[in-house]
């Protein structure tokens, strides 16, 4: 609740720099909503949204035709009809209600705060809270749903910042010591198969050492940033998915000419060959982040990545193009968040290590890793193999 509180406050902040009290109140109404419903899901009540109109009441109608005569003389009793030839005039100002119901019934409303709420999207998790992030944005902005969904993927990547940051920072502080941790790794491997607690109890101090003697706390700069930005991309994966595969009604009409309806899948194949496109080169920018000379094999497996990307553009491609935006606009981010963060002048001022050009790591050939994949196959099957013999018995 404290939570909410802080919330509310900071809602209440923006509406003196602009926005209407009104939509600050409704803002936190729709978190104390998210509250009420995080245990229950009331898809039933508003399963697809569109079936609200914006009149509140409809008039009912007459069961037959002269009780609809007989209400249009008593309501127009007390004017004159003239002799014209606009006689019909009458009967066309009784059709025209029935119209504009129809009208404004086949019309999609605008999505409302807690709407997400009562069709259990939202809710404590990631998953649930990433769809609360749409909601507030669409409800706030009156964005379109296309440019809404590339908004609140743009938030959750300026989310996930400050800790991809930190990170960066760690990994390159830990570029200088890696041959040391790679020694000391093989120390804590030879005492956990001889069965040496004290000697594995050794090279875990020392492995500390290092750790303190590169200024990277675990906790803090590895496990921390993994632990945050793991669930935000996921939770913006299946968050996009539900809302485009419940659906939620106003994503069919996107408001962006090229993609109409983002809750099915783009027949061009445009959208998955995007994908596979920015990710082969945000790969290619990382692969400059690598240290070769101390793990020769992470090229490789880069370039097994660019494989898989390769197959899940095939895999992928029948699922929804609301999901492809977010994805897309993810990837791209973070493509500029490397190449900026390779910046000298950006690493001096977030103090992150500078990598000399020499020592830039480099993807290598993918014949090099055809090769690299078929050794390595024939490796484990001479390992398995040589398991396999059965021993002699003394």
């Amino acid at each position: 609740m404290a939570f909410a509180s802080r919330v509310g406050l900071s809602l209440q902040n923006a509406a003196s720099h602009g926005l209407s009290m009104r939509r600050a109140s409704g803002a936190a109404r729709c978190f104390s909503s998210v509250l009420q419903h995080s245990s229950s899901n009331n898809a039933t009540r508003l399963r697809h949204l569109g079936s609200r109109s914006y009149t509140q009441t409809t008039p009912e109608k007459p069961a037959d035709a002269a009780a609809t005569t007989e209400s249009a003389v008593e309501g127009v009793s007390s004017f004159s009809l003239p002799d014209s030839p606009v006689e019909g005039a009458a009967f066309v100002s009784d059709a025209a209600p029935d119209l504009s119901d129809t009208i404004i019934s086949n019309v999609l409303p605008a999505l409302q705060y807690g709407d997400f709420a009562a069709l259990g999207l939202s809710s404590w998790s990631p998953i649930g809270l990433v769809a609360w992030t749409y909601e507030v944005i669409n409800v706030t902005t009156g964005l379109p749903w296309f440019w809404t969904i590339v908004a609140g993927s743009t938030v959750c990547r300026l989310f996930c910042l400050p800790f991809a940051i930190r990170a960066a920072r760690a990994s390159a502080r830990m570029r200088g010591i890696q041959t040391e941790m790679t020694k000391v790794r093989e120390k804590i491997g030879t005492a956990a198969k001889t069965g040496d607690p004290v000697a594995q109890q050794r090279a875990t101090l020392e492995m500390q050492a290092l750790y303190s003697k590169a200024g990277v706390k675990i906790m803090r700069d590895m496990i921390v940033p993994a632990v945050v930005q793991v669930p935000v991309a996921i939770g913006m994966f299946f968050a996009t998915k539900r809302m485009c595969e419940l659906p939620v009604a106003q994503l069919k009409d996107s408001g962006f000419s090229l993609l109409p309806d983002l809750t099915v899948a783009d027949p061009t194949m445009i959208l998955p060959i995007a994908l596979c496109a920015v990710v082969n080169v945000q790969i290619s920018l990382g692969g400059k982040d690598i240290n070769a000379k101390d793990v020769p094999d992470m090229g490789h497996y880069m370039n097994c990545f660019r494989g898989l990307s390769v197959l899940g553009m095939f895999f992928m491609h029948s699922l929804p193009s609301g999901l492809f935006v977010a994805m897309l606009t993810t990837s791209i981010l973070t493509g500029v968040q490397s190449v900026i963060l390779r910046k000298p002048a950006v690493r001096q001022a977030l103090n992150i290590p500078l990598i000399p050009k020499h020592e830039e790591g480099r993807i290598p050939p993918l014949r090099d890793t055809g090769r690299w994949i078929v050794s390595k196959i024939k490796e484990n099957l001479v390992l398995a193999k040589s398991n396999s013999v059965p021993r002699k018995r003394l």
